[in-house]
């Protein structure tokens, strides 16, 4: 029975910084770009297991990238990645600490988790307006506020 590495990976704008569960390489950080990203992941076996979290749009290319290249990818709420750092009584909060407690638990708990799939570019295009018109919503309110007693 094969094993494949569990890795946990904390999404920045500029690096992420990965980790594996079963230590088998050192934390370590990576530039969030396309040519560094594809190098590392082709260090990794074929179907090894990567959590990480939704970041608004930054972790869009590695979870694409690590998608093409054969890799399960899980994509984490970052409200629950936080309740299981509080519930493994994790204090520290570093991207360090982050993606060692991503690794663990996607070695933990992978089997309850639902693979992530990259979206259509329609659906891509589509998420981007409804946030776009999110934020738009809320500016405007914000000024109606603040115009209210003009």
């Amino acid at each position: 029975m094969q094993t494949f590495p569990n890795i946990g990976v904390d999404v920045a704008k500029d690096a992420v910084v990965v980790a594996c569960a079963a230590q088998s390489f050192s934390t370590h950080s990576v530039t969030n770009q396309r040519t560094p990203l594809l190098a590392w992941l082709k260090s990794l076996s074929t179907g090894s297991r990567i959590g990480l979290e939704s970041t608004g749009g930054y972790h869009e290319l590695l979870a694409d990238l690590a998608h093409a290249q054969g890799h399960v990818v899980f994509l984490l709420n970052p409200l629950d990645t936080k309740h299981y750092a509080r519930a493994m009584g994790s204090r520290a909060k570093t991207d360090r600490v982050d993606a060692e407690l991503i690794a663990r638990l996607i070695a933990q708990e992978h089997t309850r988790l639902r693979p992530y799939t990259p979206p259509t570019a329609d659906q891509r295009k589509l998420d981007r307006m409804i946030r776009r018109r999110a934020n738009i919503v809320r500016i405007k309110s914000s000024l109606t506020l603040t115009m209210s007693n003009l």
